[in-house]
């Protein structure tokens, strides 16, 4: 039951969208949301189940040698 006065919205996410966003602990990656990126997230999650996983490894996964990090 929506409370009064509050709305439900979705946004459609294009096909052609394709990202992946790292969230880091310290130098290890934490948690990784991603879209249209399924054989790189899988081996992302492979790697973070064996061992704790850096910036640099995960980026190289996902194919970018460098990025720049929000601050």
């Amino acid at each position: 039951m929506r409370a009064s006065g509050t709305s439900l919205s979705s946004t459609a996410i294009s096909s052609s969208t394709i990202f992946a966003a790292l969230y880091m602990k310290d130098d290890s990656v934490a948690a990784v949301l991603a879209c249209n990126r399924e054989a790189q997230t899988a081996h992302l999650i492979d790697a973070m189940r064996r061992e704790p996983l850096t910036r640099a490894q995960a980026l190289r996964i996902v194919g970018r040698d460098s990025c720049d990090s929000a601050h």
